[in-house]
């Protein structure tokens, strides 16, 4: 096998990069050879194009004898980050229509590039070129830096200054230009070139994978022939044959598709399927404790380890709840109520703005969850479902799951090879789930958005289960909290709360099914782990979580971004952490952040732009999301110094909303009230209350006008005033107006002869309840003895 890393580097100029170098490694079983080629100008037409690039690369392999026998008749071009390297080749345009879209860069997805390359003497060579991005290849995205490190070759470094000026640096000192050019090309080849070893090692063959997703994909499927497993009893598929007339010739093509009986329950199975529970508890500043974050260890696939082979033909439907438990490949819609003290309801119901999980309403959802909610004193009520019983006790995903808890154990923890397997492991799941929500990504090869197509072991029922068990595991942790202790928040498979490890209580029906096929697994029952522990939590909001002081330097500091994009810190931790204390803390409606993002691949292709890092700034929102019924404000101090300040903040805990519906309406509220207002202060919590209360009233139609209560009650009064109801004109308009105005309720005399023929719906004041409005009453009643009463 042959790999050729390249790279390019160049400089911006204005909107549109110059490219000043073009450089590549190219790797075999006979070493290993570099080369770098400079553009004659910046102009565009001195671009080189990438079948030019590859037959430099090939012919100075040949030269150096790290290719034999020949012009090779396929090669793997690899890159890091492989868009901004394409975009730099002349042929950029009719390339990309040719490569696919993955992950925001390219790679040959849909085949490899068939290219007619000419050597100096201008005889044309075939060669087939596999693309692969080395970012789609690496845990979480890896830095090119730490690839280095993997593979023996650090990243050579320069001034932060050079990076955006690299003429500079190739005008200063042209021989680290050179050698910083040359390396990136030779970390992404090295890498490149050990994931084809460690493919061959999994018995996969000698080839750079797309992604470690494919890479778990064809593990499983070479797991189940290993064992006699049959993918299609377990994914519930034929095979069908599939012919049609093309161009005066029968064209036959085999595919998969699901059984009857799949088939015909396949939209039900994918309305159950969800993503995992993300709920907020409390807003602001919690008190001083021992904030534990807590984590489900191995959560997805121990789950995926409870699926046994299903018998698909002998699937049924009933409206037995009973028949609904953890062990049963069960779905179904179902009306359900939980007890009004219930804190932690566990039926899912999609929003625009995630799962809400509100007391009572309609959920589609799976049977581990339905069995939760019965323990829990849940009144449900199956409106439609179906249960797929067991054929054996075969457990088809175990095999991989054990393979990968046993892989990750050979490698040291956190190092580049642990968390690929860790990731080839949770990325499984994701093949299971992928295509069910109708994600759009865009397609380079038409420059359409397209709906990212299923996985080739895509199964709703499967993918609905799996994450129900993890759902309602977590939601059995919750429950189970002790009474005295708090909840901030859970994501996905963890949550954060003032109770210590040895008080979660794990003793559940859930947790022990759980904890059964972690001891599979594993031999150990131990299911949960301490990620953080710190003094107190600043919680904004799902995926908002900060910490305020500093326990100790043995456990990360807990830092959840809301999705704020964040300055670049060397501490990157700690700083990260304390900008968007900072920023949360001195917030306004009109808070903005600067953003830097780069060129989408849509503009580079719609538009002709370069590959350029933009920046902007743009409003950010901090505030709750209200996915809970926030209540009970009270002032808590932020125990930590920001910008030589000790801040205090409202802080609120929460309860589920009572329906879906609910939430919607307050929601749509709280959007309309912080567009001028932040939640920092019991006084702005309090002007919310009247903000809602007032919307309230507005709706169901027992008040008419606009503006605040306490300014509609006035003027009601001017209008009962006007018309001298109940005797209480005893002065002039102007009179009454001044009278007003120096009690601090600013009038002028036409408001008074103006609300003489008011058509505003008069409402009982006297029984509001507003502070503002009952202090306007009392001032009212003793000047004039108007009590607001209709």
């Amino acid at each position: 096998m042959i790999i050729i890393g390249f790279d390019s580097e160049y400089v911006r100029r204005g909107k549109r990069n110059a490219i000043l170098s073009y450089q590549y490694a190219v790797k075999s079983d006979k070493g290993l050879c570099t080369g770098i080629v400079y553009t004659k100008s910046e102009k565009d037409e001195d671009k080189f194009t990438f079948n030019e690039l590859i037959a430099e690369a090939i012919i100075e392999a040949m030269k150096k004898g790290v290719i034999t026998g020949g012009w090779p008749k396929e090669v793997y071009a690899c890159a890091h980050f492989s868009r901004a390297d394409f975009a730099s080749f002349k042929d950029y345009k009719k390339l990309s229509r040719k490569l696919d879209s993955l992950r925001g860069t390219y790679a040959s997805v849909g085949g490899p590039l068939k290219r007619s390359i000419y050597d100096k003497s201008r005889n044309k060579h075939e060669v087939t070129v596999h693309c692969r991005d080395t970012m789609t290849i690496s845990p979480g995205g890896s830095s090119l830096a730490a690839l280095g490190d993997l593979v023996g070759l650090k990243k050579i470094e320069i001034k932060p200054s050079y990076k955006v000026a690299m003429d500079k640096l190739l005008k200063d000192d042209p021989t680290l230009f050179k050698e910083y050019a040359i390396r990136d090309a030779e970390i992404a080849a090295e890498y490149a070139w050990k994931l084809a070893e460690f493919s061959k090692e999994q018995g996969l063959g000698f080839k750079v994978p797309l992604t470690l997703g494919s890479i778990a994909t064809k593990l499983l499927f070479s797991l189940w022939d290993h064992n006699g497993i049959s993918s299609d009893d377990v994914l519930g598929q034929e095979e069908v044959i599939e012919t049609k007339f093309l161009k005066g010739a029968y064209l036959t093509k085999k595919r998969k598709v699901p059984i009857s009986e799949v088939h015909e329950n396949q939209a039900l199975a994918t309305e159950c399927y969800h993503g995992g529970r993300n709920e907020a508890y409390t807003f602001g500043p919690s008190k001083d404790a021992f904030w534990t974050d807590i984590d489900i260890s191995g959560a997805y696939s121990t789950a995926m380890a409870a699926i046994r082979t299903p018998d698909w033909e002998s699937l049924y439907h009933t409206k037995d709840v009973k028949e609904f438990t953890k062990d049963r490949l069960g779905l179904a819609r179902v009306r359900f109520e939980f007890p009004e003290d219930c804190q932690f309801p566990c039926l899912p119901v999609r929003s625009d703005n995630g799962l809400i999980f509100p007391l009572k309403g309609e959920s589609c959802c799976g049977s581990p969850e339905i069995e939760l909610a019965k323990s829990i004193g849940a009144n449900v009520e199956i409106k439609a479902g179906v249960i797929v019983p067991w054929k054996d006790n075969t457990r088809p995903f175990e095999l991989f799951s054990k393979m990968v808890r046993d892989e990750r154990t050979k490698n040291t923890k956190g190092s580049i090879f642990e968390r690929a397997w860790k990731e080839i492991g949770n990325s499984l799941y994701g093949k299971v789930a992928q295509g069910l929500q109708k994600k759009r990504v865009f397609d380079s090869r038409s420059d359409e958005t397209k709906p990212l197509p299923p996985s080739k072991i895509t199964q709703p029922f499967l993918a609905a289960y799996i994450t129900s068990i993890v759902r309602a595991t977590l939601g059995e942790l919750l429950t189970r909290v002790p009474d005295d202790k708090t909840v901030i928040s859970a994501t996905t498979d963890g949550f954060i709360t003032d109770a210590e490890k040895k008080e979660v209580d794990l003793s559940g029906p859930l947790c022990t099914f759980f904890r059964d096929q972690a001891e599979r697994l594993t031999g150990d029952r131990k299911i949960i782990e301490v990620k953080h522990v710190v003094p107190q939590v600043i919680c904004m909001k799902t995926r908002g979580q900060l910490t305020v002081g500093i326990l100790d330097d043995v456990l990360p500091t807990l830092t959840a971004k809301a999705g704020v994009s964040v300055p670049r810190a060397d501490d990157k931790d700690e700083a990260e952490n304390n900008w968007m204390l900072e920023l949360f803390l001195r917030r306004t409606p009109d808070t903005e952040v600067l953003t830097r993002q780069l060129t989408s691949m849509r503009d580079m292709h719609l538009k002709d732009s370069d590959l350029l890092m933009e920046e902007r700034w743009k409003k950010t929102n901090l505030e709750f999301d209200w996915k809970r019924e926030l209540h009970s404000p009270t002032t808590v101090m932020v125990g930590q110094v920001i910008n030589e300040k000790n801040y205090d903040h409202v802080s609120l805990q929460s309860k589920p909303h009572k329906d879906i519906d609910t939430f919607r309406e307050t929601r749509k509220r709280f959007d309309e009230w912080r567009k001028t207002k932040c939640l920092e202060t019991e006084d702005n919590w309090k002007d919310w209350e009247r903000f809602i209360h007032t919307a309230s009233l507005r709706s169901s139609g027992a008040i008419s006008g606009k503006g605040p209560l306490v300014d509609q009650c006035k003027r009601q009064f001017l209008k009962d005033f006007a018309n001298n109801k109940d005797g209480i004109k005893d002065c002039t308009y102007k009179e009454l107006a001044d009278w007003l105005t120096v009690e601090g309720y600013p009038t002028k005399a036409d408001d008074v002869k103006n609300a003489k023929r008011s058509e505003a719906k008069d409402y009982d004041w006297s029984k509001e309840g507003d502070e503002k409005v009952k202090e306007l009453i009392k001032k009212l009643e003793g000047r004039f003895g108007w009590t607001g009463k209709v």
